[in-house]
């Protein structure tokens, strides 16, 4: 990760090998982030981030004015790793959430308010929609890629929208994953992985599983404590 500044703002730039494209977001608990595929240089996102200077002042300004009455109601333009939300208020009382093209497409009756229960509701509907498609694409073949690297086998593995836990390691090795994983950055999500995996071998954590963890896993205890920073959280 790299962080610059652009006037006054904070901007943190990630690599990823998920990224397809240069993707800028900003979200209440992380703020402004551009991700970049993982062959691209930072000043092509540094580049990028001049360019759309004003819709981040724009964006934030804005999400600024919600959080008084709304902290973690995502607007148009909140995105996730590969798709980008757009709320389309409607006159006639229809509701209807889609994922298509990369976009998250949520249509409310206009005349209800924009901080509603039902429209929290349609929005987080479709994120997790979204999520979910990501989530079953990743996560099942980076965790069968790490447990081939690391010879850790599992058994099976499941992807669910758990809210209150990032991963576990049943008895018998299967490992379940929250789809809001994809809300992590990739090292984050490797970590968690891992976390389970060696929950394979030892079913605990004791001393023995950290100084397992961390034979696999070089600073483990670092990411366990970031990981910290993140919650799962709903609208």
């Amino acid at each position: 990760m790299k962080i610059f500044l652009l006037d006054d703002v904070e901007i943190k730039i990630y690599k990823s090998s998920l990224a397809k494209k240069i993707i800028l977001s900003i979200r209440p608990s992380r703020g402004v982030r551009v991700t970049i595929p993982r062959y691209t240089a930072y000043f092509e996102a540094e580049k990028f981030a001049v360019q759309k200077k004003e819709w981040i002042h724009e964006t934030l300004k804005k999400l600024s004015e919600k959080i008084d009455h709304s902290p973690y109601l995502p607007i148009s333009g909140f995105v996730t790793n590969h798709h980008e939300l757009v709320l389309i208020p409607h006159p006639k009382p229809n509701k209807s959430v889609k994922i298509s093209e990369g976009k998250i497409l949520v249509k409310f009756d206009s005349s209800l308010n924009a901080d509603s229960k039902e429209i929290r509701s349609l929005i987080q509907r479709g994120i997790n929609k979204a999520l979910k498609k990501e989530a079953d694409e990743y996560l099942p073949e980076r965790l069968k890629q790490l447990s081939i690297n690391t010879q850790l086998p599992f058994n099976e593995v499941a992807v669910k929208n758990m809210k209150s836990r990032w991963g576990s390691c049943t008895g018998r090795n299967n490992i379940n994953l929250t789809i809001h994983l994809m809300r992590l950055p990739e090292h984050l999500i490797d970590y968690v992985l891992m976390h389970e995996l060696v929950h394979t071998i030892v079913k605990n954590h004791s001393r023995k599983y950290w100084q397992t963890l961390e034979f696999y896993c070089t600073n483990a205890k670092v990411f366990d404590k970031e990981l910290k920073k993140y919650r799962i959280m709903s609208l």
